[in-house]
């Protein structure tokens, strides 16, 4: 029970060390807890599927789930184990799967993405999975993967075999770093059909992220405003004026939370059209003209009463 306990608070520091999640695994397999040790042995063989432990971990899944307990009647290596990406192979490309949320550290790396994409997308692939898709294949990815933190990256080699993984407050750095490794050794140059695609993509990303950045801008500036007014306002009552201050800071607070909340609703807008643009283009229409034109790119024009 301690070992469990020391393992799971270094987890936040310490997740994608295998040896981590083996030796969690082992901890709560001796407690009993088969499922939480079955899903710590997954990961570890995520993070490691090559080598003595992963050999370790298969051996401890075949055990684990052998309707007797015993080793794998098949003697092959266990078919939990997550070897290769399913369904996402594309030819000989590696590819890169970010699975987002839409908070600011998610946002974030959808820029960095979108700009790795531009310089790699002839020889790597990039994939965009939302964390609460319903979708069967995505969560069997989500579950197979062990994917628990936002944003995670996942890096698959040519072969479809994850070769790293990051989570978290990604660096910069570390992406580009994890991306020229994979394009470096990527057999595969896309067509000039298929450059023009990434193009495209990579400019409706573009175009949706620079109207939420403005639209960022925008909504702070006018919640400088209304705070910069609230203090002028709550300077010059008189005293004994509790009450008065008292209400319009809560109306301050409301038309605050109101332009949030909007800002909110935009952002997600924004990101479904751009994400519907992207998958509307096909490899065999790429694009009709291959332009974007005005109607596929302008945004939505808004007034609001403040």
């Amino acid at each position: 029970m301690d070992a469990v306990g020391l393992l799971g608070q270094a987890q936040s520091a310490e997740f994608n060390n295998p040896v981590l999640h083996y030796y969690l695994a082992n901890a709560l397999s001796k407690i009993n807890q088969k499922n939480d040790a079955i899903r710590e042995y997954k990961v570890a063989l995520a993070l490691q599927p090559e080598g003595q432990l992963a050999d370790y971990c298969q051996k401890a899944l075949s055990s684990l789930t052998s309707p007797k307990g015993g080793a794998n009647s098949k003697g092959g290596v266990n078919p939990l184990a997550p070897k290769t990406v399913l369904g996402l192979t594309n030819g000989q490309q590696p590819q890169i799967m970010a699975i987002v949320c839409g908070c600011p550290l998610c946002h974030s790396l959808e820029i960095s993405l979108a700009d790795l994409q531009t310089k790699f997308g002839d020889k790597v692939a990039f994939r965009k999975l939302q964390q609460t898709s319903t979708d069967p294949k995505d969560m069997d990815i989500l579950m197979r993967y062990a994917v628990l933190a936002c944003p995670t990256v996942l890096f698959f080699d040519a072969q479809g075999q994850l070769v790293n993984r990051v989570s978290g407050q990604i660096p910069d750095t570390d992406i580009y770093k994890n991306t020229q490794a994979l394009a470096t050794a990527s057999p595969r140059t896309l067509s000039k059909d298929e450059q023009r695609l990434t193009q495209q993509r990579s400019q409706i990303n573009a175009d949706a992220q620079a109207r939420i950045n403005d639209d960022q801008r925008r909504v702070d500036n006018e919640i400088s405003m209304i705070q910069n007014q609230l203090a002028i306002d709550i300077a010059n009552l008189p005293r004994y004026s509790g009450n008065i201050a008292t209400q319009l800071r809560a109306d301050a607070d409301k038309r605050i939370t109101q332009l949030k909340a909007d800002l909110e609703r935009r952002k997600k807008e924004y990101s479904g059209a751009a994400d519907a643009r992207v998958g509307a283009l096909s490899p065999s229409n790429p694009g009709g003209s291959g332009r974007l034109t005005p109607e596929t790119i302008s945004p939505t024009v808004r007034t609001y009463d403040h």
